[in-house]
């Protein structure tokens, strides 16, 4: 044992009564003899547990020095009308011998909740790059330290750029990647690639060596807009007219794979939430963990329903279905197998990245069902590889008029975007061919 007694001390507030409502939440009972053993058991613990959450400990060291937050503010509603981003400053090396990479650079962090040494993007970042039709690049799990971040479920927690354009991307992903001492995730087993020069020394329109995998099964979606798999097939023919070998490639698991993330997402998301930092080395956010759990009415209440759903099907999995995350874990690791017997044949294969064109928001005062219905199935060909780890980028590649909503009509058309999935710690294979693509095509004309 850790404790160096077994009696407790007087005052503690650990009583039988206590034992007997945790025994009552496990479902189990203790023997009437052996009570009194386990209530000092327990009440020992609470005093460990109440010395542990009085030490003071040391937050990750942020250079402030070297790196000044300066000009922090809130945007007037004038500058933000539509509530698009939040606090803003500038972030500036002061050290005479900068890189200068990002020299100039106006950079936006999607959902962030605090930002270290660099710059960091968290979560749905597919949709975010999808709608405005910017280049979104979610690298290799790990790849990227998620120190600093709100955690959706750890395993399938990803940081990654969003940019305007291929090159600037490369350029964003190789100040953000590697290793900082801090997230455990990281297990790169080589140095960080250089990845924009090597996108800049890469023949750019050339993609002779390349084999490029359609997933079947990405394209028979219920949800699947005709026109955005028919601007989608477009595109894939512009990466032949490239010289790349396109053709289709049937990964039957994928499309259990939204069910497969489902069960870790929500279940492993529950206890994320609930639990803090559980099974993870890396620094834990307790001022945000403690909004998380225990919960607060007022909290839950301006909570979205997405939010909500997690915690309701979380707490009764718990319940009803136990091993269901040791059950989803174990699938989504035959899901990664799935994607990688075929990219033993492919460098890289393509999805849309989503199935319909970006809806409008809900009415304010829409119920919960009317709030996610426009969503429904939306990352029918992403969350996949948020479980799997692989890497994969979004780009756009043509615009479609919208069809319904307020702006029905009018001519005012919105992106369409294609997903390129690498092998494991291939960054550079996927960024060049998107780059290629990107070269030799002009997506807002098509």
């Amino acid at each position: 044992m850790s404790v160096f007694s077994v009696v407790p001390q007087d005052g503690n507030p650990v009583t039988v009564d206590t034992l007997d409502d945790v025994c009552k939440r496990l479902g189990v009972t203790i023997k009437d003899e052996e009570r009194e053993d386990y209530h000092k058991l327990l009440a020992v613990f609470h005093e460990s547990a109440e010395e542990l959450m009085a030490m003071p400990y040391e937050e990750p060291f942020t250079d402030i020095k070297r790196f000044p937050r300066k000009n922090v503010h809130f945007p007037d509603r004038s500058d933000n009308e539509f509530g698009a981003w939040a606090w803003k400053c500038s972030i500036k090396d002061e050290e005479e011998n900068k890189s200068g990479r990002l020299y100039g650079k106006t950079i936006a962090i999607k959902d962030n909740i605090g930002v270290k040494d660099v710059p960091m993007l968290l979560g749905s970042n597919f949709i975010k790059d999808y709608t405005p039709g910017i280049v979104g690049f979610k690298p290799t799990f790990g790849l990227i330290p998620y120190t600093g971040c709100g955690s959706n479920e750890p395993t399938n927690d990803h940081l990654g750029p969003m940019t305007r354009t291929v090159a600037d991307n490369a350029l964003l992903l190789e100040v953000l990647a590697g290793s900082d001492g801090i997230d455990d995730r990281f297990a790169c087993p080589f140095l960080v690639p250089r990845y924009f020069a090597n996108l800049k020394q890469s023949k750019s329109k050339d993609l002779s060596h390349v084999r490029i995998g359609i997933i079947s099964e990405s394209l028979t979606s219920p949800v699947l807009d005709a026109r955005v798999k028919d601007t989608f097939l477009k595109a894939a023919e512009q990466f032949r007219v490239l010289g790349a070998l396109v053709e289709e490639v049937s990964v039957p698991l994928h499309k259990r794979g939204p069910a497969i993330w489902t069960g870790i997402s929500k279940t492993g998301g529950f206890l994320a939430k609930t639990s803090g930092s559980f099974g993870r080395r890396g620094y834990a956010m307790q001022d945000l963990n403690s909004l998380m759990y225990p919960l607060k009415q007022e909290n839950w209440d301006e909570a979205y329903v997405s939010t909500k759903n997690i915690y309701l099907n979380g707490a009764y999995a718990a319940s009803a279905f136990p091993h269901l995350l040791a059950k989803a874990t174990n699938l989504s690791r035959n899901l990664r197998s799935a994607y990688d017997e075929a990219l033993k044949k492919y460098d890289v294969l393509i999805t849309p990245t989503l199935p319909y064109l970006a809806t409008p928001h809900a009415d304010p005062d829409a119920t919960p069902l009317g709030q996610i219905v426009t969503q429904v199935g939306l990352t029918a060909n992403t969350c996949q590889f948020n479980q799997t780890g692989h890497p994969a980028l979004t780009l756009p590649i043509g615009l479609l008029e919208i069809q319904e909503g307020p702006l029905a009509g009018s001519g005012t058309k919105l992106p369409v975007g294609v997903q390129i999935v690498g092998r494991w710690w291939a960054e550079d294979t996927v960024l060049q061919v998107a780059y290629a693509w990107e070269q030799g095509n002009d997506w807002e004309k098509m």
